[in-house]
């Protein structure tokens, strides 16, 4: 197995079924140590993408519930606090097609008018993001979609992009089913939209939901009053695109935002 931290592909690269039997094989074992996660960002920096996403969607909401990115860090907290989740083009793909989807940043910066969108173009052009290709799919889980991204910054220099989305398409493949929710000793680029789109008291007021506790019961235990509980509840089905509570709360608890 080679080390490159870098590479840019040539026609001397491995051949498709050369490449799908590395990757395979560096999947197979169980994921120690994080270990699936930095083989993924290994490889697709191999092929001669300098970041790679993974995200799983809502199939109920549209609402990412966790992303996993090599990108830099800043990029992350940016993300987070400009709630560009709730506008992220790869997302909003997703909702209408699995087809793969291919983003020139500049270009979509460009031709959109959306104020949001522009500053998620803006700040992606910042960080010298030149074209990402977008990977979607269905699988694993019923209730979810997968979506995966590699992304290549304009300082990469050449690069044969009709080679790397074929390859970044065949790792995809294999990453929707490998790389998985983020556990507590998965630390290193881990985001939790849907988490950060809930405010700490929504959490709460479900997990006291989710506990049996009707609206009186949690208004006095909160110390808030009932009509206080009504609209927190209210605010949390929305977020979640619930049309009952029961629905937010079963939302809630598929998708990890409170235990049980």
């Amino acid at each position: 197995m080679r080390g490159k931290s870098e590479a840019l592909p040539n026609d001397n690269f491995k051949q498709d079924n050369v490449f799908i039997k590395e990757v395979l094989e560096t999947f197979a074992g169980p994921d120690f140590e994080d270990c699936h996660w930095t083989s993924a960002v290994r490889l697709a920096r191999e092929i001669g993408y300098s970041d790679l996403s993974v995200a799983a969607v809502s199939k109920y909401s549209g609402s990412p519930l966790w992303i996993r990115t090599s990108m830099e860090e800043s990029w992350v907290k940016r993300y987070l606090e400009q709630r560009y989740f709730a506008v992220d083009p790869f997302i909003t793909h997703l909702k209408s097609s699995c087809d793969a989807f291919v983003l020139d940043y500049a270009e979509a910066f460009s031709q959109t008018s959306d104020s949001k969108l522009r500053d998620f173009y803006a700040d992606s052009l910042d960080l010298g993001y030149a074209v990402s290709h977008s990977f979607p799919s269905s699988w694993p889980v019923f209730s979810r979609h997968r979506v995966v991204t590699f992304s290549t910054k304009s300082s990469t220099g050449a690069f044969d992009a009709s080679f790397m989305a074929n390859h970044a398409g065949l790792l995809a493949e294999i990453l929707v089913t490998r790389i998985t929710q983020p556990d507590a000793s998965m630390t290193q680029g881990v985001i939790w939209p849907l988490k950060a789109a809930l405010s700490d008291r929504e959490r709460e007021l479900l997990q006291y939901l989710a506990l049996g506790l009707k609206n009186d019961r949690i208004a006095e235990r909160c110390g808030l009053a009932e009509v206080t509980v009504r609209k927190h509840l209210l605010s949390a089905r929305e977020k979640l695109g619930a049309t009952t509570r029961e629905q937010a709360l079963a939302i809630a608890l598929q998708d990890g935002l409170i235990g049980f």
